[in-house]
């Protein structure tokens, strides 16, 4: 059986990580694309299972949610009836993801549907990562009145979603506002990939004591922006085929500005303070 050298495998990995394509690579390393997806899926699997090892009882104080829309295959709207109710895995798909202003961690991650199920499985795997006061840690101590204590703040856009499945999964341990913002010209040029001009925002909370001006998620949308444009699987925004929804699922916590797991050891590169829980140095990948 034949098994890629550490030193090559790493060298796939440092050049998918700069934001080469899949056949570049190829061309880069002389090896064909099936040995690429092999690394990729190979990294992204350590990847994923350092995110569940390290991430976890962390102390976060706000997070910003969106998500990133690409599509499989081919758009949501030339999906036949059958296909709709028979496969989940073409047609639009949506990377959801979780960061923290203050640290510019990202505790989670999904890439789903955008529904009312994907909102509720993305919470519960944002709420798995943060460190939940004891189950008695409500109730009346020394005579003083007993109450839940907020863990983290929550910003969102405006999907309907969002405030069901935040409210079922954090209760009142949990702050969260909305932002929607107004956009000008918005279906003046259909199906055009330019931007419509920003004219206003909506800011409202919808649970805990925060103030409207707090709600933000220019720093996710930023990180969408970045993402997309430094990954050439994601820039061009299609994925041909079936098989590359579970292929980017492996990439995306592998190319992530934050996250850098090539060369045999894993750091996390965040900036300023990190959260209270995460360990700078995140471990070893076994090769």
């Amino acid at each position: 059986m034949n098994v890629m050298p550490v030193e090559r495998r790493n060298q796939i990995l440092r050049l998918l990580v700069e934001g080469n394509s899949i056949r570049s690579v190829t061309r880069l390393m002389g090896t064909n694309i099936r040995s690429v997806l092999r690394q990729l899926n190979w990294a992204g699997e350590h990847c994923r299972k350092l995110m569940d090892e390290r991430f976890q009882n962390l102390t976060l104080k706000h997070l910003e949610c969106d998500e990133t829309w690409t599509f499989v295959l081919k758009k949501q709207a030339r999906l036949t009836t059958e296909e709709r109710a028979e496969r989940g895995d073409i047609g639009d798909v949506y990377l959801w993801i979780a960061i923290d202003q203050p640290t510019r961690l990202i505790p989670a991650y999904l890439l789903n549907k955008r529904s009312a199920d994907g909102a509720r499985r993305f919470m519960r795997n944002v709420a798995s990562r943060l460190a939940f006061p004891t189950a008695h840690a409500s109730d009346r101590h020394g005579y003083a009145d007993g109450g839940f204590k907020t863990i983290t703040q929550l910003s969102t856009d405006g999907f309907a979603a969002y405030p069901e499945a935040t409210d079922t999964v954090f209760g009142p341990y949990a702050s969260h506002g909305v932002l929607i913002k107004d956009f000008r010209n918005r279906f003046l040029m259909p199906g055009a990939y330019v931007p419509a001009e920003m004219v206003g925002t909506q800011r409202k909370v919808v649970r805990g004591d925060i103030d409207p001006y707090d709600v933000c998620t220019s720093h996710c949308e930023r990180w969408n922006l970045t993402a997309r444009r430094s990954s050439s699987a994601s820039r061009g925004c299609p994925w041909r085929s079936a098989r590359s929804c579970p292929i980017w699922r492996m990439q995306s916590p592998c190319t992530w500005p934050t996250t850098t797991s090539v060369g045999g050891r894993a750091k996390c590169g965040l900036p300023r303070r990190w959260p209270q829980g995460s360990q700078r140095r995140c471990g070893r990948l076994r090769t």
